[in-house]
């Protein structure tokens, strides 16, 4: 399975096994929150379907009632978004720009940001790639 932890300035991958120390797993969905800046940096996995996408609304969810209002969501790893899962995202975007933050997508990969086009959600969304993440000085804890 591919995890990812925030080191440095920028979200890496460890070489080897599960989550990153500090994260729950729910469905294929890891958490991890970066300290220093507040931001919640949500990891899928896979294929974004059916409970897969639950499991990210409900971090989404968590994320809000713990009064967090920046969040990172790393599509990396995922192969797949459903049409629910994109539906996740774009839901969770008023009340976290309500409270002055965002929902920033990290590293997409090609085939999912032709699918943000041609759902015409693009403009939505800020696209981060990993070299643009702030310094969070690699700690985390359990959101």
């Amino acid at each position: 399975s591919c995890t990812a932890s925030p080191t440095g300035s920028r979200w890496s991958r460890p070489s080897a096994g599960g989550p990153p120390s500090g994260s729950r797993k729910d469905a294929t969905v890891a958490i991890a929150l970066a300290e220093e800046s507040g931001t919640r940096l949500i990891i899928p996995r896979g294929s974004l379907v059916g409970e897969e996408a639950q499991a990210l609304r409900r971090r989404l969810g968590e994320a809000l009632a713990d009064g967090v209002s920046r969040v990172v969501v790393d599509l990396r790893p995922v192969r797949y978004l459903s049409a629910q899962a994109i539906g996740v995202l774009v839901a969770h975007l008023p009340e976290l720009r309500q409270r002055g933050g965002d929902l920033k997508l990290l590293g997409c990969p090609p085939h999912l940001r032709e699918l943000f086009d041609l759902c015409g959600l693009a403009d939505l969304f800020e696209f981060l790639e990993p070299h643009d993440q702030p310094d969070h000085g690699g700690k985390t804890q359990d959101g």
